[in-house]
C-alpha cells in the first residue's frame, strides 16, 4: 500500500471515529440532559424576500416553545402580533404604537401579557373622561432603531397620538440583541456611508474580506444547525449564555470605543429622525429604555442611562428609564434564564411604570387617574 493510500485510509478512519464520537455524545446528551432549545413551531414568521423593512407573515399561527414556556404566536391580517384594529380612529380614541424588538414583541409570553397590552388595559381602566385607549404592538424580533423608522412610517396609517420606542442596549460591542450593535449593522446594510472619509477603494471589498465574509456565513450556518438539532450543543450554549448574562456581560471590551461611539451617533440620529417625523405628523414620542438582565443584576454605573438622559434633555425628547424600576424588583423572577427575555411579571411591572410616567408627565393630554 502506497503512502498516499495509507494516509487517506487513516484520514477516513479518523473522520469516521469523530462522527461516531459526536453521535455518541449527542445520544448521551439526549438521554441525560434536559431540553433547552427554543423552537418556533408553525413555519417562518417573517415574509420571505422582504428585507427593508422586514414584516411578519399575516394571519400566522404557531407556538413558541422552550423548557420555561409554551405560548401561542398569532398575527393579525396586517402581520402584527395583536388584535385587528381599523385604520381610521373612532371618536374618543387615543392610539399608541409600541415599537421595539423581541422584548416589546413579547418573546416567551402571551400577547395579552406584553407590556403593550397590559398598558392598554391600565389606561382603559383609569380613563375618567370616556377616552378609549388602543396600544398597538408593532414590534418585531431583531429590529434595530433605524429599521423602526420604517416601521413607524408604516404605522402612520393608524393615525397614532403617541409612539413608544422600546430601546434595548448595553454599553459594549455585542450582538445579542443590543440595539447599538444592530443599528450599525443595519446602517451598513442600507449602504449609508460617510463619503468624506471612505475612498472608492475602501468601498470595494477585497478578496480577503470576501473570503472572511464567506467563512463567517458558513460558520453561522453551522452554528444555527447545531443550535437547532443538537441538544448537547444547545445545552452548553444556554448555560454559557445564562452565565454571561448574570456574571460577565459587564466586562467592557477595551478595543471597541470607536465602534461604540459610531453606534451612538447612528442611534441618536435615528431618534432625531423619529422626532422630526413626530413633529411632521403630530404625534408624541417616548423613548423607553429596556435593560438587559445583567444591568438589573449589577451595581455598575450604567452609561446607557447617562447618555440617553443627557441626549433627551438636550433635544427635548421624552425618556423613561426602566432600569431603576426593575432594579427595585430584581429579587423577583423578571427574566427567563434560558434566553434572557422578560417574564410576564417584568412586562406587568414595566407597563405600570410606563403608565405612571405618561400620567405624571401629562403626555396623554387626557383625564386619567394616577
Amino acid at each position: 500500500m502506497s503512502r498516499l493510500k495509507s494516509f487517506l485510509l487513516n484520514m477516513l478512519i479518523a473522520a469516521a471515529s469523530l462522527v461516531l464520537l459526536i453521535a455518541a455524545l449527542e445520544f448521551t446528551a439526549r438521554l441525560l440532559l434536559p431540553e433547552t432549545r427554543v423552537r418556533l413551531v408553525g413555519g417562518d414568521l417573517f415574509v420571505k424576500g422582504k428585507a427593508h423593512p422586514r414584516s411578519m407573515v399575516p394571519n400566522f399561527k404557531g407556538k413558541l416553545i422552550s423548557p420555561e414556556y409554551a405560548v401561542p404566536v398569532t398575527t393579525n391580517s396586517m402581520g402584527l402580533r395583536d388584535f385587528e384594529y381599523p385604520l381610521k380612529k373612532t371618536t374618543k380614541v387615543y392610539r399608541i404604537l409600541a415599537i421595539g424588538d423581541s422584548f416589546t414583541w413579547g418573546w416567551g409570553v402571551r400577547a395579552k401579557d406584553t407590556y403593550a397590552k397590559v398598558l392598554e388595559r391600565l389606561l382603559d381602566t383609569h380613563s375618567r373622561d370616556g377616552t378609549r385607549y388602543e396600544v398597538i404592538n408593532m414590534a418585531m424580533p431583531n429590529t434595530a432603531t433605524l429599521e423602526e423608522i420604517e416601521v413607524i412610517k408604516e404605522g402612520l396609517k393608524y393615525q397614532p397620538d403617541l409612539v413608544l420606542i422600546g430601546f434595548l442596549a448595553e454599553d459594549r460591542w455585542s450582538q445579542n440583541g443590543n440595539d447599538l450593535y444592530d443599528n450599525v449593522v443595519y446602517w451598513k446594510r442600507l449602504g449609508r456611508k460617510d463619503t468624506k472619509k471612505i475612498s472608492r477603494r475602501a468601498t470595494e471589498p477585497s478578496l480577503l474580506s470576501r473570503s472572511r465574509k464567506y467563512v463567517l456565513a458558513k460558520l453561522n450556518d453551522v452554528w444555527g444547525f447545531l443550535q437547532k438539532h443538537s441538544r448537547g450543543f444547545s445545552y452548553v450554549m444556554t448555560k454559557a449564555g445564562t452565565f454571561l448574562r448574570t456574571s460577565l456581560v459587564g466586562l467592557r471590551e477595551g478595543g471597541h470605543e470607536k465602534e461604540l461611539g459610531k453606534a451612538w451617533k447612528i442611534t441618536q440620529s435615528a431618534f432625531l429622525e423619529i422626532d422630526a417625523l413626530a413633529k411632521q405628523h403630530h404625534f408624541n414620542v417616548v423613548i423607553v429604555r429596556i435593560p438587559f438582565l445583567y444591568d438589573v443584576s449589577t451595581k455598575e454605573t450604567d452609561k446607557v442611562s447617562e447618555v440617553l438622559s443627557e441626549f433627551s434633555r438636550k433635544h427635548g425628547l421624552a425618556f423613561f428609564d426602566l432600569l431603576p424600576l426593575l432594579h427595585r424588583h430584581k429579587t423577583k423572577r423578571l427574566y427567563f434564564s434560558a434566553d434572557g427575555h422578560w417574564t410576564p411579571l417584568a412586562h406587568k411591572v414595566s407597563a405600570e411604570g410606563i403608565y405612571h410616567f405618561l400620567v405624571s408627565e401629562n403626555i396623554l393630554g387626557a383625564d386619567v387617574r394616577d
